[in-house]
């Protein structure tokens, strides 16, 4: 044949098969996502189901993974007496007496009225969560000014913490009050801080090969591998943006979605200390955008000109809709000191393994073997300037 045909055919395939998979995407594969999102949104609004009484107002139509532990730290606040909490030097901070430990206090900051300000509180759960900690309840209860109302617009309104109103469904839905809510599929603590909670729904679509995972199916496996590697940071809940992500003294590992549903596993493990990092990435054709990298900066905060971002050349997912469970797979791999980019993952497997390990509250490697060959395609390497006093790349602004 001639060579020039055999170029031509090659495109026609090419385009042939990127044409199958856009009318896939557009005819299929979102308007699937977006019902699915409605429906959620519906289900979490008070037009869907009437809140009870005893919930606050300023809690109400929000997304069902940031009210159940608002609702659990009201409860613990309670704990808290009004003569364990003391302004701070600045408007909008308090210093908390822990009610465990009588020399523990916490440092508590309502963040200011700024677009840029965000609650922060120096205590564990604050830290890992990013949601609202039992100090800021006991705040709110015991100092009249200082209420939700209170808190910065960014952080009251972030789209983590709030209903998409346009999402919500325009058909009429009448459901009795007393309706029961969904099925729990898992309800459990796995430390005195942390719970996992999914719903049945949860792990039908974890094992729907044609449904990328949810944010909360991630999270739970997030929670698993920092409760059983405690010495090793990182895993923090994606939740915490901009000024509110801190830096890290040592080695970590941080599951980051980099947006459009897109995992990545980033990490310090094995790197020389201070400017380079370790991207594990399904899809090695993307590059670093703007969210991961301003979101890697502020957990390094190096003093160098410049941060190094390695690719290591790990096996590639088959098909779009696996991103996020090679992420938790890459995290795992690497808990256990294994480079992920030394296995070779059975992607047929994946998301049984998972179930297994959420149901067991228990993660393990994901099932696959060792390469015996040396992985395909080459180490890619990017190197990213930071400047001035924040130590972040360039984004355009003064």
């Amino acid at each position: 044949m001639n060579p020039s045909n055999i170029s031509t055919l090659k495109i026609a395939t090419k385009v042939a098969f990127n044409s199958g998979m856009i009318a896939i995407l557009v005819d299929e594969f979102l308007p699937e996502k977006y019902q699915r999102y409605v429906e959620l949104n519906t289900r979490f609004s008070g037009g869907y189901k009437r809140y009870n009484e005893s919930i606050p107002k300023y809690l109400q139509d929000k997304p069902r993974q940031f009210l159940k532990p608002c609702l659990e730290r009201i409860t613990t606040a309670k704990d808290i007496r009004p003569q364990f909490i003391k302004e701070g030097e600045k408007r909008g901070e308090f210093v908390i007496q822990s009610t465990q430990t009588k020399n523990t206090r916490y440092n508590l900051s309502f963040g200011g009225t700024d677009h840029d300000g965000m609650p922060r509180c120096s205590c564990p759960d604050f830290s890992c969560t990013g949601f609202l900690c039992k100090h800021f309840f006991a705040v709110f209860e015991h100092r009249d000014d200082w209420k939700w109302d209170a808190l910065p617009k960014s952080y009251r309104e972030n789209p983590y913490l709030c209903l998409d109103e346009k999402g919500l469904s325009s058909n009429p839905i009448s459901i009795d009050e007393t309706s029961p809510d969904p099925d729990y599929w898992l309800n459990c603590n796995i430390d005195d801080e942390t719970t996992i909670t999914l719903y049945a729904e949860s792990k039908k679509r974890i094992l729907q090969f044609n449904f990328w995972l949810a944010d909360s199916e991630i999270h739970a496996g997030r929670k698993l591998l920092k409760k059983q590697h405690p010495f090793i940071t990182g895993f923090h809940s994606p939740s915490i943006r901009g000024n509110s992500i801190t830096p890290e003294p040592s080695e970590f590992i941080q599951i980051i979605n980099t947006g459009v549903s897109h995992w990545v596993c980033l990490s310090t493990i094995g790197c020389p200390s201070g400017t380079v990092k370790k991207l594990y990435n399904s899809i090695r054709s993307s590059c670093p955008n703007k969210v991961l990298l301003a979101h890697a900066s502020r957990m390094l905060f190096t003093k160098e000109q410049s941060i190094t971002f390695v690719i290591p050349p790990v096996q590639e997912q088959i098909g779009p809709n696996d991103r996020g469970i090679f992420a938790l797979a890459f995290a795992t791999s690497l808990c256990q000191g294994i480079p992920p980019e030394e296995r070779e993952y059975d992607q047929g497997l994946m998301r049984w393994h998972y179930v297994e390990c959420l149901e067991q509250l228990a993660t393990k490697p994901f099932p696959g073997h060792q390469r015996l060959l040396p992985p395909n395609g080459k180490m890619l390497v990017y190197e990213v300037k930071v400047f001035c006093s924040c130590r972040m790349p360039e984004d355009g602004k003064k």
